[in-house]
């Protein structure tokens, strides 16, 4: 046995590496190529899982090994949360939608038809990516018409721009430029 012993000169809350399973609910299956999204707090995973031919949300509570469903989420992928770990945003029937975990319908925000790699700002911005030959968008997380918000640089042979991701100010972004030559740049851009 060890005993622990916390001074005021000892950090308390030190990081540690957590490791953790996730394997999908019985009856599904994890969609290919779907990457699980954390929460903001690290409480939660949401991912896509196949179910009787349907993908759809789930998502689980890091302290429990059940997973649960979110209803009227048929046929999404890509999610990404709002930063008060509350909404998730996704890609689905050519929109971007937003549901609360808690329970409730899901909210078309927007068209997306080729709808990728979302990030949402903490002043309630979100920046998607539109799919292949495209720059990036941003839209309310409240709902409207999306508007481009980069630019791609012909000079630079930019084919499009993915992978979004606010920066802890909630400004500032990073993002990736892919080329023609299949290499990337990751920018820093700001709304």
């Amino acid at each position: 046995p060890s005993l622990f012993v916390f001074s005021p000169t000892q950090p308390f809350n030190e990081p540690r590496p957590l490791r953790l399973s996730v394997l999908p609910p019985d009856t599904t299956a994890f969609r290919p190529a779907s990457i699980p999204a954390m929460s903001p707090d690290g409480r939660r995973g949401a991912f896509v899982a196949t179910a009787d031919g349907s993908d759809s949300l789930w998502v689980r509570d890091l302290d429990s090994l059940t997973a649960r469903p979110l209803h009227d989420t048929e046929g999404a992928s890509l999610p990404f949360w709002s930063p008060d770990n509350r909404f998730l945003g996704f890609f689905a029937g050519g929109k971007l939608k937003k549901i609360d975990v808690g329970g409730g319908p899901a909210v078309p925000l927007c068209d997306a038809f080729w709808g990728r790699d979302g990030t949402w700002s903490k002043s309630g911005v979100i920046v998607f990516a539109m799919g292949t030959n495209s720059a990036l968008f941003r839209v309310s997380a409240s709902g409207g018409s999306a508007t481009s918000l980069t630019t791609l640089d012909q000079g630079l042979s930019e084919v499009f721009h993915v992978a979004p991701w606010f920066l802890p100010d909630g400004r500032h972004f990073l993002f990736t430029a892919v080329t023609s030559a299949t290499s990337g740049v990751v920018y820093v851009a700001v709304i």
